[in-house]
């Protein structure tokens, strides 16, 4: 926005306005709206937009400067409000002299289009090419390499699963031997018979693991290849 330009404008205007009071004083106006304008400045850094969109309007019924509609058009559009921020840009194009505010006018212009949904000009050569589509037979493979892949996996990571699970029994027969051939005392027997019961556990769960992995790449390359066929 060109804030510092309309606080300017506004606070020049006010010194040489008419300063008797004892009539209607444009010049008590620019310097109300001059506060108007500050205030409104003020609450637009800190994002508090509602605000600072009821300031510039304040501004704007005081002082009649096109410029401050412009800044009203630019806060609703950071409120969201689509439909009043095109309304104002296009009421700041009928009211501005469009070769004293060139950047303005570009940037009401712009903003009207690109909230309208349509792009501004120029910015067409801008937007990346579509990408081409895609054959459907290069869909299919590449649907067909992810099933080969992870149907893979999971087979083989069930298969190790197995494998660990198979070791973990080798142990926990091991540990038993271990406790039947060697004279222990309760605590070790307690302790002894408790890593027993969780290698056993940590077998179970790893079969179980193992086989549900095996069983779902099986399943899931058995469909690929039913609809390949």
């Amino acid at each position: 926005m060109r804030l510092l330009l309309v606080l300017v404008w506004l606070l020049a205007s006010v010194g040489i306005a008419s300063a008797d009071e004892s009539t209607v004083d444009p010049a008590a106006d620019r310097k109300l709206a001059a506060e108007h304008y500050n205030a409104g400045r003020d609450a637009f850094t800190a994002g508090r937009y509602a605000t600072a969109l009821l300031e510039f309007e304040a501004a704007y019924a005081l002082s009649h400067e096109p410029i401050l509609v412009e800044d009203m058009a630019v806060t609703a559009e950071k409120m969201g409000n689509v439909d009043k921020a095109i309304e104002l840009s296009r009421k700041f194009l009928t009211l501005v002299n469009k070769a004293d505010e060139p950047e303005a006018v570009e940037a009401a212009t712009t903003r009207i289009a690109r909230l309208a949904g349509a792009a501004p000009i120029g910015a067409a050569a801008s937007q990346p090419a579509a990408a081409p589509s895609r054959p459907q037979g290069a869909d299919k493979r590449a649907s067909h390499r992810r099933a080969t892949i992870g149907g893979s996996v999971l087979v083989a990571g069930g298969g190790g699963f197995l494998v660990a699970s198979l070791i973990t029994a080798v142990l926990g027969g091991s540990l038993a031997n271990m406790v039947e051939n060697t004279p222990l005392t309760l605590p070790a027997l307690d302790d002894s018979l408790s890593r027993g019961r969780g290698l056993n556990a940590a077998s179970g769960a790893t079969a179980g693991i193992g086989v549900a992995l095996v069983v779902g790449g099986g399943l899931w390359l058995g469909l690929d290849r039913r609809k390949r066929d």
